[in-house]
């Protein structure tokens, strides 16, 4: 099943609800603030959850330069139309639950690879590998791109925690681009 993230926020405000009521329903002496903590606990506990469970798939379509990209969430095996008609049957594809995946609808292979940032020179990351995904198929990704048809900036910024600064970190942004442009 196709859903949207308006639909998660929604199922998680019901459980929040839910939970809320029920508390009101069976506790002795009622409290308006415990009702409160209970129906935001219970929201964002169930949003957190639905979160990691739900898949997810980056589907780039049209042709170069003009592709487009748009996310898809997920629950089980949907089928997934692209721009053209075309309906990809997941249930053959075994995509899995909390996965991140890339379907690439158009005719050039696409490269996902990450660039590295870094706090300082001196620190070290292992660095991910790039993924191919060649044209009409799909891939697993580790995370969903951040930057989509573009070189990726020099530098970024981020915010950090007082004790962050004193040490060494570093960051993995994606990048996703046609493989025809390198």
């Amino acid at each position: 099943m196709v859903v949207s993230i308006a639909t998660l926020l929604i199922i998680a405000g019901v459980i929040g609800l839910l939970l809320a009521l029920l508390y009101k329903l069976k506790a002795k002496e009622f409290s308006f603030r415990i009702a409160l903590v209970i129906l935001v606990a219970g929201f964002l506990g169930s949003f957190l959850l639905q979160d990691c469970i739900v898949g997810r798939a980056v589907i780039v379509e049209g042709e170069n330069p003009s592709y487009t990209h748009r996310e898809v969430l997920f629950y089980g095996c949907p089928d997934i139309e692209l721009a053209d008609g075309t309906v990809v049957d997941t249930k053959q594809l075994g995509f899995k639950m909390g996965k991140v995946y890339c379907i690439n609808g158009t005719d050039t292979p696409l490269l996902v690879y990450p660039t590295i940032y870094s706090t300082s020179e001196t620190a070290s990351v292992e660095e991910p590998d790039a993924v191919l995904v060649y044209e009409w198929c799909y891939e697993e990704l580790e995370e969903e791109p951040d930057y989509y048809f573009t070189t990726p900036p020099q530098t970024i910024q981020v915010s950090q925690e007082w004790w962050e600064r004193f040490i060494d970190k570093s960051y993995v942004k994606w990048t996703l681009i046609s493989y025809d442009d390198i």
